[in-house]
C-alpha cells in the first residue's frame, strides 16, 4: 500500500493508480487545506489503513472472511482479487516516500502512460505534488 498524500486542489478523493513496485498504488489525494484542517483524523485514516494491511498479510483468511460477508460473498471469492498482486509493506512505504524517493519517477511515468493513451478521456493534471510529510510520520508512529 502506497499512500500519496496532498496536491493543489480542493476535495478529496481516492483512487488507484498504475504503479512500477507493484501493480497498483493505493492513494489518498487531498487539499493543503484539507490536510491542515483534518491532519489527525487522516493520519488516524492511514495507521488504520496499515493495521488493515498488515492483518491482510498476517491473518488473510479471517479478512477475507470479514470483508467477503460485508460485501456478500465469499472469503474465496474475495481472496480471489489478490492473486497475482505485489502486496505494499512498510519498507515499499519507506522507499517510496523518502526524499527523492521512488514514488516521484513513478508519478512521472504514470503521466507518461496516461499522455500515450488518451483513452482514459481525462485531462492530465501538472500541478500534482507528493508531500510525504503526513504519511511519514504515520509511517513512524505505526506500530505492527
Amino acid at each position: 500500500m502506497i499512500m500519496l498524500s496532498s496536491i493543489n486542489t480542493d476535495g478529496c478523493c481516492s483512487e488507484d493508480w498504475l504503479d512500477i513496485d507493484s501493480l497498483v498504488i493505493d492513494a489518498l489525494i487531498s487539499s493543503d487545506m484539507m490536510v491542515k484542517a483534518k491532519k489527525a483524523e487522516l493520519k488516524q485514516f492511514m495507521l488504520a489503513w496499515f493495521d488493515v494491511m498488515h492483518a491482510v498479510e498476517t491473518q488473510p483468511k479471517e479478512v477475507f472472511n470479514t470483508v467477503g460477508k460485508k460485501l456478500g460473498q465469499s472469503s474465496e471469492s474475495f481472496a480471489s482479487d489478490y492473486i497475482g498482486l505485489k502486496k505494499g509493506d512498510m519498507a515499499l512505504n519507506r522507499r517510496m516516500f523518502a526524499p527523492e524517493g521512488r514514488l516521484n519517477s513513478a508519478k512521472a511515468e504514470i503521466v507518461q502512460l496516461l499522455k500515450a493513451d488518451p483513452r482514459h478521456g481525462r485531462v492530465i493534471r501538472q500541478d500534482v505534488k507528493i508531500d510525504a510529510t503526513l504519511v511519514n510520520e504515520a509511517m513512524a508512529e505505526w506500530k505492527s
